[in-house]
């Protein structure tokens, strides 16, 4: 029997400031993972935040910022306990981190993404 799977991504470009975090993190982004907007039927979906400014810029404040959203965004606990998974488990070490969500039961509950 063949197996098939579809590898899906959307790309954010993200910039400094709180209006590209709130779009990567909110109902345009991330949030559309867990609901199921974004990649329905499929098992595995990945956001990718593609650095129109320097990292350190960027990054350290999503990710404390996803810190704080971990039942807003239903994530998954790694085995070692961290919701983010540093580096990428899905694609080390290109990504920087990656994280596991639960969606609802009629969706995969599998989705994944990293910066």
């Amino acid at each position: 029997m063949e197996q098939r799977a579809e590898l899906v991504f959307e790309f954010k470009r993200l910039k400094k400031g709180k209006t590209s975090q709130n779009a990567y993190l909110g109902d345009s982004g991330l949030e559309r993972f867990v609901t199921g907007q974004y990649s329905a039927g499929q098992s595995v979906a990945l956001m990718c935040g593609v650095l129109l400014d320097d990292h350190a810029n960027i990054v350290p404040g999503i990710r404390l910022a996803l810190d704080g959203l971990v039942t807003h965004l239903a994530k998954v606990a790694h085995t070692s306990g961290a919701y983010q998974h540093s580096p990428s488990s899905l694609f080390p070490p290109a990504a920087e981190f990656d994280m596991e969500h639960t969606r609802p039961a009629s969706l995969p509950l599998l989705t994944g993404q990293f910066v």
